[in-house]
């Protein structure tokens, strides 16, 4: 009989997950399933001899890294392709017509490659970068421009307006109270919900913050409910506005009752309704429309397989917030190294080399974290390759 199984220690889930990254993501290109089939069974393989099936991998796994299996998913289903050509400015309005345009061609196909080109004027008409760079970039863009409309930065009025702009009571960007205006309204926001899983797909993120409430309701779909606590959560002070009906006296209550048209209701039926309104109800229209565009691609039945909580998923598509500090980090551990046999053969210049890049300070690290990868965010551990 085989040999029992034993817990992997600690960390080495997470070394698997950056190999893996690395065999499905050293070229992000659209994916021919047999091709990813083959690289699967062998990726299987490997998760049985370890004892890691689902779902008790799942159970060990980051929100980085349950990225990687909810990209092996989706992508298994059919990979297609979305070519984008836009301008920096005003990237995701750029971008709508052609994603409709292209919406025959993507049927069937959860997910699709992204292959942005990048109107320049100054560079005789379109920037020349290709590869994973402009995709990164790409997908950074539009997560600004949801957050702050076609100027992408606060402080900037907006030509085209936000789909999450800063709400001041809440302090964090929400959905508006209406639609933003043309091009079509609800179409936009399916858009951006569409973008915004399959940041999964493209192997990079939106690199924007957005409240935990968005993805709590994306999780749980039809089954989301409104309670006190998720409305502290998400604004403290209405919390503490609807707790107040607590304190009142029932003189107090009765007319409040009156003055809302909510006549016969149980202070805790109030309290609920109250909470209702502003999770669910004030944002409605909105919300539908972006979750139709992003369960297009990661429905919530298939994100609860991955067994992601709210915050994992959060870091799946927005990236994690953290890596906006100055924490320092160690390049050799983020990167999976390969070296030239020159270099591994001249241990004083190897070492010396090391020595160096690991001196650098953090703001400096993020630098050559950029150059090589085009995106200062610090990548999953080992899930992308660095040559010397």
């Amino acid at each position: 009989p085989p040999p029992p199984h034993r817990a992997p220690p600690p960390g080495v889930q997470v070394r698997l997950l950056g190999i893996f990254s690395v065999i499905m993501f050293r070229r992000v290109t659209v994916e021919d399933a047999a091709q990813l089939d083959a690289r699967l069974e062998a990726w299987r393989e490997l998760l049985a001899t370890f004892g890691l099936q689902r779902p008790r991998l799942c159970c060990l796994l980051d929100g980085r890294a349950k990225a990687a299996l909810l990209y092996a998913d989706v992508v298994a289903e059919g990979d297609g392709q979305c070519r984008l050509n836009v301008s920096r400015r005003r990237a995701l309005w750029d971008a709508l017509p052609q994603w409709e345009d292209a919406a025959a061609r993507l049927a069937g196909a959860r997910s699709a490659k992204v292959f942005p080109r990048f109107h320049s004027p100054a560079q005789g008409g379109w920037e020349q970068g290709e590869g994973h760079g402009p995709r990164k970039d790409f997908f950074a863009l539009v997560g600004r421009q949801m957050l702050h409309g076609s100027q992408g930065s606060q402080g900037q009025t907006a030509e085209l307006p936000a789909l999450f702009p800063y709400a001041a009571e809440p302090r964090h960007h929400w959905f508006g109270q209406s639609l933003p205006e043309p091009p079509d309204k609800r179409q936009l926001l399916r858009f951006g919900g569409w973008l915004m899983a399959q940041a999964v797909c493209n192997c990079a993120t939106l690199q924007v913050q957005l409240p935990l409430l968005l993805f709590r309701k994306l999780l749980a779909g039809d089954d989301f409910t409104p309670t006190a606590a998720l409305l502290a959560e998400f604004d403290p002070a209405a919390a503490r506005s609807v707790a107040a009906v607590g304190k009142m006296s029932e003189g107090e209550f009765a007319s409040l009752l009156e003055l809302d048209d909510s006549p016969g209701l149980s202070r805790a039926q109030y309290c609920a309704l109250a909470a209702r309104r502003v999770l669910v109800d004030s944002v409605e229209e909105q919300f539908d429309a972006f979750r139709a565009g992003f369960d297009s691609v990661l429905s919530p039945a298939r994100l609860r397989a991955a067994m992601l909580t709210p915050h994992q998923l959060a870091i799946a598509v927005c990236g994690d917030g953290a890596d906006g500090d100055r924490a320092d980090f160690s390049i050799r551990e983020v990167f999976r190294v390969v070296m030239e046999e020159e270099l591994q053969r001249c241990a004083p210049l190897r070492d010396a080399l090391w020595d160096v890049l690991e001196a650098w300070k953090p703001e400096l690290k993020r630098k050559f974290i950029k150059f090589v990868t085009g995106s200062s965010r610090i990548p999953a551990a080992g899930s992308e390759v660095c040559q010397h």
